[in-house]
């Protein structure tokens, strides 16, 4: 999704305006690419073994506790 193409007005103003607003926008893209780098790291944390083993033990403890 490309942002609609704004007719550019160079008022020093409206320059200020487009300043900011790029700042802005780089601010939320680095926030969202930190939350992904988080994300990804817990993702790997979740696939290796010992973990994988631990939660199919907890999966077992269920079974046999709800029976």
């Amino acid at each position: 999704a490309l942002p609609l193409k704004r007719r550019k007005n160079n008022t020093p103003n409206a320059r200020l305006q487009h300043l900011k607003d790029r700042a802005r926008r780089r601010v939320k893209y680095e926030i969202n690419s930190m939350s992904n780098e988080h994300a990804r790291k817990w993702h790997n944390f979740n696939d290796k073994p010992v973990v994988m083993g631990l939660k199919r033990t907890a999966k077992k403890i269920k079974r046999i506790a709800s029976n």
